[in-house]
């Protein structure tokens, strides 16, 4: 499965992208770095082999929050999405 995080530096964030590279999907990590430090994904980080790229981090801004799936061909996917209001 990919999956797509938001929020990925967050605590919250960072747990759910370790445990879905622990279990063996890809995750592209998404995140404004507001609140989360980068320093939180460190492991999911070095995750990264040179036959196969697990993990990337990408820095953006997301007010939307939820879950969604979606399916594309056998493949699927799925987005994750962690916000925090202030």
């Amino acid at each position: 499965m990919r999956a797509l995080v938001t929020g990925a530096a967050g605590f919250i964030g960072s747990h759910l992208v370790d445990r879905l590279l622990a279990d063996g999907h890809q995750v592209i990590g998404v995140d404004n770095f507001r609140t989360g430090h980068e320093t939180n994904l460190g492991p999911a980080l070095g995750c990264n082999s040179q036959s196969r790229q697990l993990f990337t981090l990408g820095s953006g801004r997301s007010r939307s929050a939820g879950t969604g799936r979606y399916r594309g061909g056998r493949r699927s996917s799925r987005h994750f999405s962690i916000s925090q209001r202030r």
